[in-house]
This record gives C-alpha cells, sequence and structure tokens, in this order.
C-alpha cells in the first residue's frame, strides 16, 4: 500500500501537560507551544484517524494550549466545539469552521473540545484545478471575491440581497412614521 494511503490510529489520555505537549508536537507543526493546566484536574484527550492525505483529530483539554502553529502540506479546517478559542488574537466561534492558512498562525485555546480536518493541500489544488479549468498551483481564499466570468446568483449576493431588504424595510417604516423619530437621519440604502 502507497505511504499516502497507510491508515492511521493514535488516542491518547494523559493528565501530564508535558505529556500533552509531546503528543501536540507530533500532530502538529508548532512553535513556541505551551500547555498549562487552568485549576485541579488537568486532562488532554486527543484522537487521529485518516491518512497522510485525510486524517480527522478530535482533542479535548481542560487546561490551556498556546503558541503558533502551520499547517504544513495540509489545508487545516478547526470546528471548536466547546471553550474559548483565539487564532492570530481573534476569538473563534463555536461551531464555525475556520481555515488555516499557510503560513504559521498564533493560537490559544481554552478548556477547549475541537476537532481538525486535514486535507493534502496538494489534492486540493489538483481538484480546484481541474474543477475551475486552470493550472494546478498554490490557492488563496478571498471570501468575497467573485471569479472572473462568474456572475452573482440571480438577485445578487446575499449580503446584496439583505442590504436592500433592510432597506426597503426601512423605507417602509419612514413612509409609515414608525421606526424614525424627528430629526432623525434617514438610514443610507
Amino acid at each position: 500500500m502507497p505511504e499516502m494511503m497507510h491508515r492511521t490510529q493514535r488516542e491518547i489520555r494523559t493528565d501530564e501537560p508535558s505529556v500533552a505537549a509531546e503528543a501536540l508536537s507530533v500532530t502538529h507543526v508548532t512553535h513556541g507551544l505551551t500547555v498549562e493546566a487552568t485549576g485541579e484536574g488537568f486532562v488532554f484527550e486527543e484522537r487521529v484517524r485518516g491518512t497522510a492525505l485525510l486524517s480527522l483529530e478530535s482533542t479535548r483539554c481542560t487546561g490551556a494550549l498556546s503558541g503558533a502553529v502551520e499547517p504544513g502540506r495540509a489545508m487545516m479546517i478547526v470546528w471548536v466545539k466547546a471553550g474559548s478559542a483565539q487564532v492570530d488574537d481573534n476569538p473563534v466561534q463555536i461551531g464555525r469552521p475556520v481555515l488555516y492558512r499557510q503560513d504559521p498562525q498564533r493560537f490559544r485555546w481554552v478548556d477547549f473540545q475541537h476537532d481538525v480536518l486535514r486535507i493534502d493541500r496538494s489534492i486540493v489544488e489538483q481538484v480546484a484545478a481541474e474543477r475551475g479549468d486552470w493550472a494546478p498551483g498554490p490557492l488563496e481564499f478571498r471570501p468575497r471575491h467573485v471569479p472572473e466570468g462568474r456572475r452573482s446568483p440571480p438577485g445578487g449576493s446575499w449580503s446584496g440581497r439583505s442590504r436592500r431588504r433592510s432597506c426597503r424595510v426601512r423605507q417602509t417604516c419612514r413612509s409609515s412614521g414608525s421606526g424614525s423619530s424627528p430629526g432623525s437621519r434617514p438610514a443610507a440604502c
């Protein structure tokens, strides 16, 4: 079986921060990693399953982990399921996926539970190139970019439709006399 397709499974449960730090250094490329207990009863649990092409990691920790993480050859998508988390000093919402960029990113996870999906970057680039009809190469994610030659969906983008609806609601409120006070400035649409 080719090395890329070799399935791995690793599980660890520890109450020692140093063992947790060692386990994280096997799973992630980290820099300046610190693992600290936040109270009594430190517990770190990590389960990793998959191949070099695709893997899923589930982690739970009753402590604080911080440092910088580097995705390496993979694209990493993280879902925080409980606790608090920050990436580059920005809070991460529970249940909202975060795509890590390719260069190192600072993180801080406290009393958390999260899942990490890793997909080999070259596979994603190859599939994107086949679907997008361009040469394989590094991908750049820009959330509000509309590709050339592509048109917005009927009615425009979701944000544009939402803006137009809120303007109609405000205009209806102003014309009926509700929602505005004397001397108030009309909302810009």
